[in-house]
């Protein structure tokens, strides 16, 4: 008898902790907007991982009428939603939803804003990371709105991108504005990697015709004269005239005269580097030493700058 009363009181803690937090479990949610319009105990990060998880579950299903309804209704009933969820099925590549595919950093420190007006809020979220699958990198974007007070039809998915490195290079670097709320692009026009600098991941592309591969020592070389030359300052047109084109350039970078450079170094170890240029002003500050790929991990400082030459500027 006893044991049967402390069951039954498990689960009457067990309903009223979920009522609590406006899920009814005996209620059936049929995805996670729908669950964050009947609670009020979700956070940025929670919310993002259920949407994230459940938009690739559907995408890898090919389940058309279930990646769109994780949409909020005010987005997926405007005019040619149905070709944009049409156009990102035939692009998706397939396979996030693997256990093997590592999809926590677009959820481990999401942005969110908090609005609220009488008492009625609205809570958004949002977060970009590069997600690796089969080795290669995918740049992915998520925007969500999981609390709306005055309009539940917000509440959904509002964006979902991913996009190959070369198409992220291409519409950073070339500085495109996208609006669609859903799309997929895996296309391959550019040649674009990811540089490891420090605890960040930045994005390049490289130019196919320059193949030339240069060591530590004509890099530092060159600067070292360049230096001498202009009163301990380096210009990027004099070290550029003394080693040719840089093979790369960063794609992140908005003011054009600060706009990072690399050049492709001999492998070391079996690993390809580069040397990175930070330019300020059109002159060189320092030249770091960096490989391909994203950090062991970006919230850590375990990963420090490799320099191989720094002026005044760069050192302050």
């Amino acid at each position: 008898m006893r044991k049967r009363i402390c069951a039954l009181s498990v689960l009457i803690i067990l309903a009223v902790s979920l009522c609590s937090c406006g899920l009814l479990p005996w209620v059936h949610y049929e995805n996670a907007p729908d669950r964050w319009r009947h609670s009020w105990l979700y956070n940025d990060n929670y919310a993002v991982e259920e949407a994230v998880n459940e938009l690739v579950a559907a995408a890898d299903a090919g389940d058309r009428e279930a990646l769109k309804k994780m949409f909020a209704p005010n987005i997926y009933n405007q005019d040619g939603f149905d070709e944009l969820l049409d156009d990102f099925l035939k692009a998706y590549p397939g396979g996030f939803s693997s256990e093997s595919v590592d999809l926590s950093e677009l959820y481990g420190a999401s942005t969110g804003e908090r609005q609220t007006d009488g008492g009625k809020n609205i809570n958004t979220a949002s977060n970009g990371a590069y997600i690796v699958l089969d080795g290669k990198y995918y740049s992915f974007y998520i925007r969500i709105c999981y609390t709306n007070d005055f309009d539940p039809d917000e509440v959904g998915v509002t964006v979902f991108r991913i996009r190959s490195l070369s198409s992220a290079g291409e519409y950073s670097y070339l500085n495109k504005d996208d609006t669609r709320p859903l799309m997929c692009d895996v296309s391959s026009n550019y040649d674009a990697r990811l540089l490891n600098v420090g605890m960040n991941s930045w994005l390049y592309i490289f130019d196919p015709e320059l193949d030339r591969v240069y060591t530590k020592e004509e890099i530092v070389g060159a600067a070292e004269k360049c230096r001498e030359e202009y009163g301990g300052e380096v210009p990027l047109s004099a070290l550029t005239d003394r080693l040719g084109k840089p093979n790369g350039w960063d794609t992140t970078g908005s003011d054009p005269y600060d706009i990072d450079r690399a050049y492709i170094l001999e492998p070391e170890d079996g690993e390809q580097q580069y040397a990175v240029l930070r330019v300020r002003d059109m002159k060189v500050t320092s030249i770091i030493v960096c490989r391909e790929g994203l950090p062991d991990h970006i919230y850590q400082y375990d990963n420090i700058y490799d320099y191989i030459f720094k002026t005044k500027e760069g050192s302050s």
